[in-house]
């Protein structure tokens, strides 16, 4: 036993478009514990019948991740009801990746993804990728009998700025 507890709680709300996981850590050993802590999530916004035409990149102003099915935004103009989707989290994101290829790997599974042999995911966007996926890792530092708690939100908007307010609420 390497005396590390991980309880993690879902919650959809009764309204909207999201859901929040929250994810407890628990160090229960004598030890102070250095810790690579990674969410992953399969998010897709295959409104128009190609997966592949989708953007996702780290959005500064959100604090995480945001996807686009709308590649070329026309100002003013909406051409899906929820052609954007989010992912953030409550605690600092080290490393990040939106590519499946990236964290998964070739010819391996999300039980194995290659990205747990790197120090850090690769910090990259993608668009025009088949598959999506989002994958973010933190750096936590638990001393013994130590609990942190990290919220992550997941979400479908209509705007960008509807993404950023929803996460933000």
């Amino acid at each position: 036993e390497m005396g590390i507890r991980v309880t993690l709680s879902l919650t959809a709300p009764m309204k909207g478009y999201a859901e929040l996981w929250k994810v407890e850590i628990e160090n229960r050993s004598e030890e102070n514990r250095e810790l690579s802590v990674y969410a992953h999530a399969c998010l897709q916004a295959d409104y128009s019948g190609h997966r592949s035409y989708t953007c996702a990149d780290w959005n500064q102003e959100l604090g995480g991740i945001l996807y686009s099915h709308e590649i070329y935004p026309e100002p003013g103009v909406t051409h899906y009801e929820h052609g954007h989707l989010y992912f953030c989290s409550s605690y600092p994101v080290n490393s990040y990746t939106t590519s499946q290829d990236k964290f998964k790997g070739l010819y391996r599974t999300f039980a194995e993804p290659l990205a747990m042999e790197w120090d850090s995911l690769p910090n990259n966007g993608s668009s025009y990728n088949d598959y999506n996926t989002t994958a973010v890792e933190h750096r936590i530092t638990l001393q013994a009998g130590q609990k942190q708690v990290i919220y992550y939100v997941a979400g479908m908007a209509k705007t960008p700025e509807e993404a950023i307010a929803a996460a933000k609420s």
